[in-house]
């Protein structure tokens, strides 16, 4: 587990106890819930030498959603006390209830969870990021990117980027999610761009995970993505051009996970479906080889510390995995409560919101092939 259990009371913070309070004393909606989040995010850019940017931004604010009438009520706000998020909750109602009267097709009704989130989730670290200082990460981030255009005469240009996202969120609706969750998602990355004669080659090499400091480095030391950033960019100056023609060829991990996530990945996102999706009406037919077997995960142990990684969704959901191609057969799509009870399943953590004052959408985790085993003759 990627998350560690802390113990939660209701002196955690005031914040807390107003949501709990709100949520207590409700009437008029059908459902509620309320989400504050505090957002802090760090960011260092060096591009040919000069430093681009070094930034440190925070956002807060709590989103409350109500479903009233067979229909949903969103509103946000960045004030924080009890008057305002009575308020907002009241305004949340009003927005529901006015839609219901001109909205044809309404939300039915939400799939049962067994057991809502509850408890202080805070995912498990090396290297608290919050104690390591602005700094260092500026060192690094210039370090790497003068390594990768020092490398050859032929890097014309090279940039390095740091970035920590670092969340904490309180989620508490009426069917008894009663959660705070801490994480964080530090990410680095370098660039190069190489050039000789009419010939030119761009290549990036990075990370982006779930975790700390420490963990993010712990398979790489940075100076060596700025290194095989500029080296493969050099390399691939003299590499051939790929003919134009069909024919087999084998991908490389990182092409293969966009492909995962673009194309796959989106097309099961069950609002995508509802709207038409090619793969609607797939569900137990062959959509691939029979060595494809696509996962999206929020804790995995084939990839503990992706970038995807979550342990509860916005809607207070535990994230669990969700085969969507199991042997080249389409199994599941990704949902939401009001999806998950259109298809009469059970939803497994993908409602997804990216600050407070977004409405959260049925969105992917870590969305990965299972490892298999084939000959190349195959």
């Amino acid at each position: 587990m990627q998350f560690e259990s802390m113990e939660m009371t209701r002196d955690e913070g005031p914040v807390f106890d107003e949501l709990y309070s709100l949520i207590s004393t409700i009437s008029g909606a059908k459902y509620a819930e309320t989400r504050y989040h505090y957002r802090i995010i760090n960011e260092v850019i060096f591009s040919n030498g000069e430093i681009e940017l070094i930034r440190n931004v925070s956002n807060s604010g709590c989103g409350i959603r109500v479903l009233v009438d067979g229909c949903w009520g969103f509103t946000s706000t960045s004030n924080i006390s009890k008057e305002a998020l009575k308020n907002a909750l009241y305004e949340a109602i009003s927005i529901a209830k006015l839609l219901s009267g001109n909205k044809k097709k309404k939300v039915e009704g939400l799939a049962e969870v067994n057991q809502m989130a509850r408890g202080h989730l805070e995912a498990r670290v090396k290297g608290d990021l919050k104690n390591i200082d602005i700094e260092q990460k500026i060192k690094i981030t210039k370090d790497a990117e003068r390594a990768a255009r020092n490398y050859s005469e032929k890097i014309k240009s090279a940039s390095c980027i740091y970035r920590e996202i670092l969340d904490h969120k309180i989620i508490v609706n009426t069917d008894g999610a009663e959660v705070q969750l801490s994480d964080s998602k530090p990410e680095f990355n370098v660039t190069t761009i190489a050039a000789e004669g009419t010939e030119t080659a761009t290549i990036s090499e990075g990370i982006g995970i779930t975790g700390g400091w420490d963990d993010l480095f712990a398979k790489r030391d940075p100076l060596d993505y700025a290194i095989l950033a500029s080296e493969k960019a050099v390399k691939l100056l003299k590499a051939n051009h790929v003919p134009g023609e069909s024919t087999t060829i084998i991908l490389d991990p990182g092409m293969v996970g966009m492909i995962a996530h673009e194309a796959i990945g989106h097309m099961v996102e069950a609002d995508f479906v509802l709207s038409g999706s090619l793969v609607n009406d797939k569900i137990g037919q062959r959509v691939a080889s029979d060595l494809v077997t696509l996962v999206d995960s929020g804790e995995s142990k084939t990839f503990p510390k992706g970038a995807g990684t979550i342990a509860v969704d916005d809607e207070g959901v535990r994230a669990e995995n969700v085969i969507i191609i199991e042997n080249g057969y389409l199994e599941s799509f990704l949902h939401n409560r009001e999806s998950a009870f259109i298809f009469d399943t059970k939803p497994a953590g993908n409602a997804r919101a990216y600050e407070y004052d977004d409405d959260p959408l049925i969105r992917m985790r870590n969305t990965f092939l299972e490892p298999k085993r084939d000959t190349v003759d195959n």
